[in-house]
């Protein structure tokens, strides 16, 4: 049992929230599914600004904050025909493209378990693959499939440090 407080309150609509390093809500998301109304709210204060409205059947999911917090990121296809990785400035400006496929959705984000940074994105298809937006660890990744014979190697936990890390081998 233990004690809680409210860090922040939605309305009806809200189905998703974003949060800082600090746990702290930045951001919040509201889906009127009635009227197919896709909104995200940016907390300023103890206000919420609205930067971000769509009108979608489809709408997007947001992934989470930028390594530098001047943006959202959120998997949507918009639009486009394939669902990319966009990124929403919380000033309100326009969303825009981080990685997009021709042919694929993207999806599922590669996240650093540490500083929740998003390095990369799932991209779909028959053999999925990653997308990476952070070259170290694309680099990383690159180094890991050479250790492993070429093999598919995705880091799924790692030590703080980075001196151990626990690697999901698959010859597929």
């Amino acid at each position: 049992k233990g004690d809680g407080r409210m860090l922040a309150e939605g309305t009806p609509f809200t189905c998703d929230w974003v949060v800082d390093n600090n746990g702290q809500p930045v951001a919040r998301v509201e889906w009127d599914a009635q009227r197919e109304r896709f909104s995200v709210l940016y907390r300023r204060g103890t206000s919420w600004t609205r930067i971000f409205e769509l009108a979608t059947a489809r709408p997007p999911v947001m992934a989470g904050l930028s390594a530098d917090g001047s943006a959202l990121l959120m998997f949507g296809a918009l639009d486009r025909t394939h669902q990319a990785l966009w990124r929403l400035p919380i000033d309100g400006g326009a969303p825009q493209v981080l990685i997009e496929d021709d042919a694929y959705d993207l999806s599922a984000p590669i996240v650093d378990p540490y500083t929740r940074e998003i390095l990369g994105a799932w991209k779909g298809g028959l053999a999925p693959e990653i997308q990476w937006l952070d070259a170290t660890a694309e680099k990383k990744s690159a180094a890991l499939r050479k250790t492993f014979g070429g093999s598919h190697a995705h880091v799924i936990g790692r030590s703080a440090d980075n001196s151990r890390v626990l690697v999901d081998v698959s010859t597929s």
